[in-house]
């Protein structure tokens, strides 16, 4: 889970007994399907991707790039773009980490 305060939840917490995280399958109730694992190291980001003024979530997972909106009509939520996933090129052996920059300095991302 991630609050809109951009408390991270989702990708590990600890229990009452500080043990290691426990994996936690996702899964996207509107596709029916489960999805892919997150990649390791990772290059996950809050941005606001779609101009609402709200951070939405960038993730980097086995496979390819994904975007999740921030709902803005809920205290708390993302939903799944698959419009916008973005699959690694076949011949990519090394997927580094994504940056976000101002190039210009105008407040958006170029």
């Amino acid at each position: 889970m991630v609050k809109q305060f951009m408390d991270i939840e989702l990708f590990g917490c600890f229990d009452k007994t500080r043990d290691n995280p426990k994996m936690v399958p996702i899964f996207d109730e509107s596709v029916n399907r489960k999805l892919d694992r997150l990649r390791h190291p990772h290059s996950h980001s809050f941005l606001d991707l779609n101009g609402d003024s709200a951070a939405d979530l960038y993730i980097t997972t086995k496979h390819s790039f994904e975007i999740w909106l921030k709902e803005k009509d809920k205290s708390a939520g993302f939903v799944y773009d698959p419009n916008c996933t973005i699959p690694w090129p076949p011949s990519a052996s090394i997927v580094g980490q994504t940056l976000f920059l101002d190039m210009e300095l105008k407040g958006k991302i170029d």
